[in-house]
């Protein structure tokens, strides 16, 4: 991460998943935007990635039985609504 970063968001698999740097810029390891049927076409075009002995240890049907939060939503908003007045 940048020196200058503030770190927003860690997981048990990457520790830098999310930093804001300077005040007006997000990086982000992951996706928060995805609808269901997105997730169905990542699974359909990626999901050898998923059975491949990778961290996940998630199947392809375990992926798409998975719920997305609403707050995946409210978070990019969230994060939209902070750049525009910075």
């Amino acid at each position: 991460m940048p020196a200058e970063s503030h770190l927003l968001y860690s997981s048990d698999l990457l520790a830098n998943q999310g930093f804001l740097v300077n005040g007006n810029v997000i990086g982000l390891q992951f996706h928060l935007e995805p609808l269901a049927d997105n997730v169905r076409e990542i699974v359909i075009n990626d999901g050898a990635y998923a059975e491949s002995g990778n961290d996940l240890h998630q199947t392809p049907a375990e992926i798409l039985a998975q719920h997305l939060p609403s707050a995946n939503k409210r978070a990019i908003y969230t994060m939209l609504d902070y750049l525009s007045v910075h």
